[in-house]
């Protein structure tokens, strides 16, 4: 960030930059598809990299992770706040991520209420059951009774 718009001469702006002595970029072709999936082709060999395989080689962590780390932008402040003090374990929050706006927080006020953390496996029980159109008052009366 220090040296933002200054002038690197010790490459050549038209040679490759060297990374790990190993790893040569080349400019690159930036493409949008039709699903707003980014495809990115580096000139010298037009192998597509997708903007999470690029993300994770750049900052060393799997695809996966990446793919996780993007999932949970659509946690309601709140839980993403509690995802970040690792009081909500980052298996549980994705699948959390997939509720519905209003069923987060429902369940944010049914863990506040019962001083209650989903595992994995229940916050993958309640994700199925939002996409399958279940989660109602009624299954929130039970898990509220069912953890008592």
């Amino acid at each position: 960030m220090k040296h933002q718009g200054k002038k690197d001469w010790t490459l050549d702006q038209f040679e490759p930059k060297l990374i790990d002595n190993d790893l040569k970029l080349y400019p690159l072709k930036i493409e949008t598809g039709k699903k707003g999936e980014i495809s990115i082709y580096a000139a010298e060999n037009q192998k597509t990299l997708r903007s999470n395989e690029l993300l994770a080689k750049m900052v060393g962590e799997s695809v996966t992770q990446i793919k996780r780390y993007v999932r949970l932008t659509n946690l309601i402040p709140k839980l993403l706040e509690m995802v970040d003090r690792e009081e909500l374990p980052m298996g549980s929050a994705v699948d959390i991520s997939y509720l519905k706006e209003d069923e987060q927080y429902e369940l944010l006020a049914v863990m506040d209420l019962e001083q209650w953390i989903p595992t994995i496996s229940r916050a993958n029980r309640i994700k199925r059951m939002s996409q399958q159109g279940k989660l109602d008052m009624d299954i929130w009366n039970f898990l509220i009774a069912f953890l008592v």
